[in-house]
């Protein structure tokens, strides 16, 4: 852009700085040749996704977001066409061509001793194209004071305003034309999310009852064990107690029995 000075500021202009981010298949690594539309939204080159999908099955899955698409008849050249995006990648095109016709020498320098000096920006009232270093110059002589130096790419841009519309007319329409589709696919993807959420709601309260009633049987069920072992416990010391007792009972009366069972030998033995 051209300062309050005249001259011509550091940043070079550039129209499409996002390309790589958005212009670039995903399976190539190049910007997008004849650009395909797959349901997902998710969008390859054609040849791309020929080279892609099985060739055995009609089934293509989407290398970003795996999920499997049927192909169409036609092949994958009968996926929707992505207008929109093949709408920038022609515009980018176009205006990378457009910066390679721009690299012109300085019409003061010309040839230095290290070689062509390319210029960075133009006047508008001399004409002349300007490397940094005369760019700077250029509106601070007495003669050349008055006059406008922008960049080359902001004149490109005013050359060009008006195929840049025509293209832009263009990117809107086809954008009006594909908006449909990806609203449509929004919705579709939407519906499926929220009767998912439907059913798991649903399902909730039937598990957390299920659990519920789990965790109460496991309760009750440790707690009869619980009472299980102390009755056999009980039961145990009962008949620990018991045996003690019925050995104090018969052990004076084994021993009184067995003195007897010896007197009554002895007097036989004396008859």
């Amino acid at each position: 852009m051209m300062a309050a000075n005249g001259t011509t500021s550091p940043e070079s202009f550039h129209v499409w700085d996002t390309k790589d981010n958005f212009l670039v298949c995903k399976l190539c690594s190049e910007i997008y040749c004849n650009p395909k539309l797959l349901p997902c939204l998710h969008t390859f080159c054609e040849d791309c996704l020929e080279r892609f999908a099985s060739v055995d099955v009609d089934i293509v899955e989407c290398p970003v977001c795996r999920v499997n698409h049927t192909i169409p008849d036609l092949g994958v050249a009968g996926f929707e066409d992505n207008g929109f995006v093949a709408s920038l990648c022609k515009t980018l095109s176009a205006n990378d061509a457009d910066t390679r016709d721009r690299e012109v020498p300085c019409s003061v320098c010309g040839d230095d001793e290290s070689g062509e000096v390319l210029s960075v920006s133009h006047c508008i009232e001399c004409g002349d194209n300007l490397c940094p270093d005369c760019a700077f110059a250029h509106p601070r002589t007495k003669f050349t004071r008055g006059h406008h130096v922008v960049s080359l790419s902001e004149l490109l841009f005013v050359k060009n305003k008006g195929k840049l519309d025509e293209r832009r007319k263009e990117i809107d329409q086809n954008f009006d034309a594909e908006a449909p589709k990806y609203r449509a696919a929004s919705e579709r993807s939407l519906s499926k999310v929220k009767g998912f959420l439907e059913t798991a709601s649903k399902k909730i309260p039937s598990y957390e009852t299920s659990i519920r009633k789990l965790t109460e049987s496991e309760t009750h069920k440790a707690r009869q064990r619980t009472e299980v072992s102390e009755q056999i416990a009980e039961t145990t010391r009962r008949y620990i107690s018991a045996g003690k007792n019925k050995r104090g009972f018969f052990c004076p009366n084994l021993r009184l029995f067995t003195s007897g069972k010896s007197w009554t030998s002895t007097l036989r033995k004396t008859r």
